[in-house]
Protein backbone atom coordinates (compact mmCIF):
# COMPACT_ATOMS: atom_id res chain seq x y z
CA UNK A 1 0.00 0.00 0.00
CA UNK A 2 2.34 2.31 0.73
CA UNK A 3 4.73 1.45 -2.11
CA UNK A 4 1.24 1.94 -4.31
CA UNK A 5 1.33 5.65 -3.02
CA UNK A 6 4.61 6.60 -2.68
CA UNK A 7 4.70 6.23 -6.79
CA UNK A 8 1.57 8.14 -7.04
CA UNK A 9 3.15 10.99 -4.60
CA UNK A 10 6.17 11.22 -6.67
CA UNK A 11 4.29 11.07 -9.92
CA UNK A 12 2.35 13.85 -8.37
CA UNK A 13 5.38 15.82 -7.19
CA UNK A 14 7.20 15.70 -10.97
CA UNK A 15 3.63 17.55 -12.01
CA UNK A 16 4.11 20.35 -9.56
CA UNK A 17 7.63 20.63 -9.96
CA UNK A 18 8.89 19.44 -7.04
CA UNK A 19 11.82 17.39 -6.66
CA UNK A 20 12.25 13.83 -6.31
CA UNK A 21 14.70 14.15 -3.35
CA UNK A 22 12.00 16.21 -1.89
CA UNK A 23 9.08 14.14 -2.21
CA UNK A 24 9.14 11.42 0.33
CA UNK A 25 5.67 10.01 1.54
CA UNK A 26 6.71 8.94 4.66
CA UNK A 27 8.46 12.43 5.50
CA UNK A 28 4.89 13.56 4.57
CA UNK A 29 3.43 11.44 6.83
CA UNK A 30 5.15 12.65 9.98
CA UNK A 31 4.73 16.00 8.99
CA UNK A 32 1.14 15.33 9.22
CA UNK A 33 1.03 13.25 12.47
CA UNK A 34 3.36 16.23 13.98
CA UNK A 35 0.48 18.54 13.53
CA UNK A 36 -2.67 16.90 14.62
CA UNK A 37 -3.42 17.67 18.13
CA UNK A 38 -2.88 14.97 20.55
CA UNK A 39 -5.88 15.98 22.36
CA UNK A 40 -8.10 13.91 19.61
CA UNK A 41 -5.68 11.08 19.84
CA UNK A 42 -6.58 10.82 23.22
CA UNK A 43 -10.11 11.35 22.63
CA UNK A 44 -9.88 8.22 19.97
CA UNK A 45 -8.13 5.90 22.04
CA UNK A 46 -10.72 6.82 24.89
CA UNK A 47 -13.89 5.97 22.42
CA UNK A 48 -11.95 2.92 21.72
CA UNK A 49 -11.85 1.60 24.97
CA UNK A 50 -15.47 2.72 25.56
CA UNK A 51 -16.92 0.75 22.55
CA UNK A 52 -15.16 -2.21 24.08
CA UNK A 53 -16.50 -1.77 27.55
CA UNK A 54 -20.05 -1.35 26.09
CA UNK A 55 -19.30 -4.17 24.06
CA UNK A 56 -18.27 -6.19 27.28
CA UNK A 57 -21.63 -5.41 28.87
CA UNK A 58 -23.55 -6.39 25.58
CA UNK A 59 -22.10 -9.73 25.70
CA UNK A 60 -22.75 -10.32 29.28
CA UNK A 61 -26.15 -10.02 28.30
CA UNK A 62 -26.24 -12.68 25.56
CA UNK A 63 -23.74 -14.49 28.46
CA UNK A 64 -26.29 -14.48 31.79
CA UNK A 65 -29.58 -16.48 30.02
CA UNK A 66 -27.04 -19.46 30.27
CA UNK A 67 -26.35 -19.16 33.79
CA UNK A 68 -23.23 -17.30 33.82
CA UNK A 69 -22.41 -14.07 35.04
CA UNK A 70 -18.52 -13.38 34.06
CA UNK A 71 -17.00 -10.71 35.81
CA UNK A 72 -16.76 -7.18 33.93
CA UNK A 73 -12.69 -7.19 33.59
CA UNK A 74 -12.32 -10.14 32.48
CA UNK A 75 -15.03 -10.10 29.40
CA UNK A 76 -13.58 -6.43 28.75
CA UNK A 77 -10.26 -7.89 29.09
CA UNK A 78 -11.13 -10.62 26.91
CA UNK A 79 -12.38 -8.16 23.80
CA UNK A 80 -8.90 -5.72 24.16
CA UNK A 81 -7.52 -8.94 23.53
CA UNK A 82 -9.42 -10.14 21.07
CA UNK A 83 -8.59 -6.95 18.83
CA UNK A 84 -4.97 -7.44 19.35
CA UNK A 85 -5.70 -10.54 18.21
CA UNK A 86 -7.13 -9.67 15.14
CA UNK A 87 -3.70 -7.70 14.24
CA UNK A 88 -1.83 -10.89 14.21
CA UNK A 89 -3.79 -13.20 12.16
CA UNK A 90 -7.04 -11.74 10.42
CA UNK A 91 -10.81 -13.16 12.60
CA UNK A 92 -8.67 -15.10 15.30
CA UNK A 93 -9.80 -12.58 17.72
CA UNK A 94 -13.29 -14.49 17.71
CA UNK A 95 -11.65 -17.50 19.00
CA UNK A 96 -9.56 -15.86 21.30
CA UNK A 97 -11.66 -13.79 22.86
CA UNK A 98 -14.12 -17.21 23.76
CA UNK A 99 -10.89 -18.64 24.51
CA UNK A 100 -9.96 -16.41 27.35
CA UNK A 101 -12.99 -15.77 28.68
CA UNK A 102 -13.52 -19.56 28.98
CA UNK A 103 -10.43 -20.03 30.77
CA UNK A 104 -10.66 -17.27 33.24
CA UNK A 105 -14.45 -17.75 34.09
CA UNK A 106 -15.10 -21.90 33.77
CA UNK A 107 -17.71 -21.32 30.97
CA UNK A 108 -18.29 -23.70 28.32
CA UNK A 109 -15.77 -22.41 25.09
CA UNK A 110 -18.41 -23.66 22.66
CA UNK A 111 -21.61 -21.55 24.32
CA UNK A 112 -19.48 -18.57 24.76
CA UNK A 113 -18.20 -19.14 20.72
CA UNK A 114 -22.40 -19.09 19.65
CA UNK A 115 -22.57 -16.25 21.79
CA UNK A 116 -19.66 -14.40 19.93
CA UNK A 117 -21.51 -15.30 16.62
CA UNK A 118 -24.36 -14.10 18.02
CA UNK A 119 -22.52 -10.86 19.02
CA UNK A 120 -20.97 -10.23 15.38
CA UNK A 121 -24.54 -10.95 13.64
CA UNK A 122 -25.91 -8.28 15.53
CA UNK A 123 -22.99 -5.91 14.10
CA UNK A 124 -23.72 -6.71 11.02
CA UNK A 125 -27.14 -5.86 11.15
CA UNK A 126 -26.51 -2.23 11.94
CA UNK A 127 -23.56 -2.49 9.05
CA UNK A 128 -26.20 -3.11 7.15
CA UNK A 129 -28.79 -0.68 8.02
CA UNK A 130 -25.52 2.01 7.41
CA UNK A 131 -24.72 0.91 4.09
CA UNK A 132 -28.26 1.17 2.96
CA UNK A 133 -28.45 5.02 4.99
CA UNK A 134 -25.08 5.99 2.89
CA UNK A 135 -26.51 4.68 -0.32
CA UNK A 136 -29.59 6.63 -0.10
CA UNK A 137 -27.64 10.01 0.76
CA UNK A 138 -24.85 9.80 -1.79
CA UNK A 139 -25.21 7.40 -3.96
CA UNK A 140 -24.60 8.97 -7.22
CA UNK A 141 -21.30 9.44 -6.17
CA UNK A 142 -20.47 5.75 -4.20
CA UNK A 143 -21.86 4.57 -7.73
CA UNK A 144 -19.80 6.36 -10.02
CA UNK A 145 -16.88 5.74 -7.29
CA UNK A 146 -17.43 1.67 -7.91
CA UNK A 147 -17.49 2.29 -11.56
CA UNK A 148 -13.51 3.57 -11.43
CA UNK A 149 -13.32 0.73 -9.02
CA UNK A 150 -14.30 -2.07 -10.82
CA UNK A 151 -12.56 -3.69 -13.93
CA UNK A 152 -15.13 -6.29 -15.86
CA UNK A 153 -13.72 -9.28 -17.53
CA UNK A 154 -14.67 -12.43 -19.26
CA UNK A 155 -14.36 -14.45 -15.95
CA UNK A 156 -16.86 -17.45 -17.41
CA UNK A 157 -14.24 -20.31 -16.52
CA UNK A 158 -13.72 -18.90 -12.58
CA UNK A 159 -17.20 -18.87 -12.50
CA UNK A 160 -17.63 -22.73 -14.02
CA UNK A 161 -14.36 -23.37 -11.36
CA UNK A 162 -16.57 -21.94 -8.36
CA UNK A 163 -19.27 -23.70 -9.05
CA UNK A 164 -17.90 -27.04 -8.94
CA UNK A 165 -16.05 -26.46 -5.81
CA UNK A 166 -19.54 -25.20 -3.76
CA UNK A 167 -21.50 -28.37 -4.87
CA UNK A 168 -18.16 -30.23 -3.78
CA UNK A 169 -17.83 -28.39 -0.40
CA UNK A 170 -21.96 -28.99 0.00
CA UNK A 171 -22.01 -32.53 -0.50
CA UNK A 172 -19.13 -32.74 1.76
CA UNK A 173 -21.29 -30.91 3.83
CA UNK A 174 -23.92 -32.96 4.14
CA UNK A 175 -21.95 -36.12 4.47
CA UNK A 176 -20.09 -34.54 7.16
CA UNK A 177 -23.49 -33.58 9.41
CA UNK A 178 -24.64 -37.27 8.57
CA UNK A 179 -21.64 -38.56 10.33
CA UNK A 180 -21.57 -35.97 13.21
CA UNK A 181 -25.54 -37.22 13.57
CA UNK A 182 -25.64 -41.07 13.31
CA UNK A 183 -21.92 -41.76 14.71
CA UNK A 184 -21.32 -42.83 17.82
CA UNK A 185 -17.80 -42.54 17.90
CA UNK A 186 -16.45 -40.50 20.41
CA UNK A 187 -14.76 -37.57 17.82
CA UNK A 188 -18.73 -37.47 16.82
CA UNK A 189 -19.91 -37.19 20.43
CA UNK A 190 -17.90 -34.25 21.23
CA UNK A 191 -18.44 -32.73 17.73
CA UNK A 192 -22.06 -33.18 18.53
CA UNK A 193 -21.86 -31.71 22.21
CA UNK A 194 -19.77 -28.38 20.84
CA UNK A 195 -22.70 -27.91 18.28
CA UNK A 196 -25.19 -28.16 20.90
CA UNK A 197 -23.53 -25.59 22.81
CA UNK A 198 -22.96 -23.42 20.21
CA UNK A 199 -26.74 -23.34 19.55
CA UNK A 200 -26.97 -22.64 22.80
CA UNK A 201 -25.43 -19.72 22.79
CA UNK A 202 -26.54 -18.37 19.85
CA UNK A 203 -30.23 -18.83 20.95
CA UNK A 204 -29.39 -16.88 24.15
CA UNK A 205 -30.50 -13.49 22.42
CA UNK A 206 -34.15 -14.77 22.41
CA UNK A 207 -33.55 -14.70 26.55
CA UNK A 208 -32.40 -11.34 27.06
CA UNK A 209 -33.32 -10.49 30.21
CA UNK A 210 -33.16 -6.43 29.00
CA UNK A 211 -33.68 -6.53 24.91
CA UNK A 212 -34.04 -2.83 25.08
CA UNK A 213 -30.70 -2.35 26.96
CA UNK A 214 -29.42 -4.77 24.25
CA UNK A 215 -30.29 -2.36 21.71
CA UNK A 216 -28.60 0.88 23.31
CA UNK A 217 -25.54 -1.20 24.06
CA UNK A 218 -25.71 -1.81 20.34
CA UNK A 219 -26.33 1.79 19.14
CA UNK A 220 -23.86 3.10 21.54
CA UNK A 221 -21.19 1.05 20.36
CA UNK A 222 -21.26 1.65 16.36
CA UNK A 223 -21.97 5.54 17.19
CA UNK A 224 -18.68 5.55 19.32
CA UNK A 225 -16.63 4.03 15.79
CA UNK A 226 -18.15 7.23 14.21
CA UNK A 227 -16.95 9.56 16.66
CA UNK A 228 -13.73 7.90 16.82
CA UNK A 229 -13.82 8.61 12.53
CA UNK A 230 -15.54 11.90 12.86
CA UNK A 231 -12.83 13.45 15.50
CA UNK A 232 -9.88 12.73 12.96
CA UNK A 233 -11.38 15.08 10.25
CA UNK A 234 -10.98 18.54 12.55
CA UNK A 235 -7.95 17.15 13.36
CA UNK A 236 -6.30 17.12 10.41
CA UNK A 237 -6.60 20.43 7.95
CA UNK A 238 -7.34 18.75 4.38
CA UNK A 239 -10.72 17.08 6.21
CA UNK A 240 -11.62 19.88 8.43
CA UNK A 241 -14.25 21.04 6.03
CA UNK A 242 -16.08 17.94 5.21
CA UNK A 243 -19.50 16.88 6.84
CA UNK A 244 -22.00 14.04 7.96
CA UNK A 245 -22.41 12.62 4.37
CA UNK A 246 -18.53 12.29 4.02
CA UNK A 247 -18.22 10.93 7.33
CA UNK A 248 -20.69 8.51 6.56
CA UNK A 249 -19.23 7.41 3.17
CA UNK A 250 -15.86 7.53 4.27
CA UNK A 251 -16.91 5.14 7.69
CA UNK A 252 -18.63 3.04 5.67
CA UNK A 253 -16.26 2.22 3.09
CA UNK A 254 -13.56 2.31 6.10
CA UNK A 255 -15.53 -0.69 8.34
CA UNK A 256 -15.89 -3.05 4.51
CA UNK A 257 -11.88 -2.29 4.44
CA UNK A 258 -12.57 -4.22 8.66
CA UNK A 259 -14.72 -7.12 6.91
CA UNK A 260 -12.01 -7.97 4.38
CA UNK A 261 -9.82 -10.15 5.87
CA UNK A 262 -6.63 -8.91 6.26
CA UNK A 263 -4.49 -8.38 9.65
CA UNK A 264 -6.57 -5.80 11.19
CA UNK A 265 -7.83 -3.91 7.99
CA UNK A 266 -3.91 -2.87 7.34
CA UNK A 267 -3.96 -2.51 4.28
CA UNK A 268 -7.79 -2.73 2.80
CA UNK A 269 -8.83 0.08 5.71
CA UNK A 270 -6.51 2.48 4.63
CA UNK A 271 -6.94 1.68 0.64
CA UNK A 272 -10.79 1.74 1.53
CA UNK A 273 -10.57 5.12 3.16
CA UNK A 274 -8.38 7.00 0.31
CA UNK A 275 -11.36 5.55 -2.03
CA UNK A 276 -13.91 7.40 -0.10
CA UNK A 277 -11.88 10.98 0.76
CA UNK A 278 -11.43 10.94 -3.06
CA UNK A 279 -15.04 11.07 -3.63
CA UNK A 280 -14.63 14.64 -1.55
CA UNK A 281 -11.92 15.55 -3.54
CA UNK A 282 -9.50 14.96 -1.23
CA UNK A 283 -6.04 13.85 -2.62
CA UNK A 284 -4.75 10.05 -2.23
CA UNK A 285 -1.96 10.93 -0.63
CA UNK A 286 -3.36 13.62 2.12
CA UNK A 287 -6.24 10.88 2.32
CA UNK A 288 -3.15 8.21 2.94
CA UNK A 289 -2.29 10.41 5.74
CA UNK A 290 -5.96 10.41 6.97
CA UNK A 291 -5.90 6.99 7.02
CA UNK A 292 -2.90 6.19 9.17
CA UNK A 293 -3.92 8.58 11.47
CA UNK A 294 -7.20 7.36 11.91
CA UNK A 295 -6.01 3.69 11.70
CA UNK A 296 -2.96 4.42 14.62
CA UNK A 297 -5.42 6.39 16.91
CA UNK A 298 -7.92 3.53 16.93
CA UNK A 299 -6.00 0.41 16.31
CA UNK A 300 -2.27 0.48 17.42
CA UNK A 301 -2.65 2.90 20.18
CA UNK A 302 -5.47 1.41 21.56
CA UNK A 303 -5.71 -2.58 20.93
CA UNK A 304 -1.84 -2.83 20.78
CA UNK A 305 -1.18 -1.11 23.54
CA UNK A 306 -4.13 -2.15 25.91
CA UNK A 307 -3.76 -6.22 24.34
CA UNK A 308 -0.54 -6.30 25.51
CA UNK A 309 -1.39 -4.75 29.18
CA UNK A 310 -4.17 -7.16 29.66
CA UNK A 311 -2.30 -9.95 28.44
CA UNK A 312 -0.29 -9.22 31.98
CA UNK A 313 -2.81 -7.90 33.84
CA UNK A 314 -5.78 -10.90 33.50
CA UNK A 315 -3.65 -13.89 34.29
CA UNK A 316 -2.21 -11.74 37.67
CA UNK A 317 -5.47 -10.73 38.50
CA UNK A 318 -7.48 -14.49 37.99
CA UNK A 319 -4.64 -15.66 40.19
CA UNK A 320 -6.72 -16.67 43.09
CA UNK A 321 -10.04 -16.75 41.58
CA UNK A 322 -9.78 -19.86 39.83
CA UNK A 323 -13.84 -19.81 38.35
CA UNK A 324 -16.24 -16.97 37.71
CA UNK A 325 -19.49 -16.41 39.36
CA UNK A 326 -22.99 -18.61 38.45
CA UNK A 327 -25.92 -16.04 37.47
Amino acid sequence: MYYTQQKAYSAQCAINGIAEADCSLIDKLISDFRKINPFYILLIVFCSLLSHLVRALRWGQLIEPMGYKPRIINSFGSIVIAFFANLGFPRSGELVRATTLSKYENIPLEKLFGTVITDRITDMIVFVLIVAACFLLEYDLILEKINQLVVSKDSTSDNSNMMILMVVLFVAGLAFLWFVMKSQLSIALKIRKFVLGLVEGIGSIKSLKNPALFVFYTISIWALYIIMLWLCFPAFGPTNHLGIKALLVVFTMGALGFLIPSPGGMGTYHFLIIQGLSIYGVAESDGFSFANIAYFSGQLFSNVLFGILFLVFLPWYNRHNKYGTQA
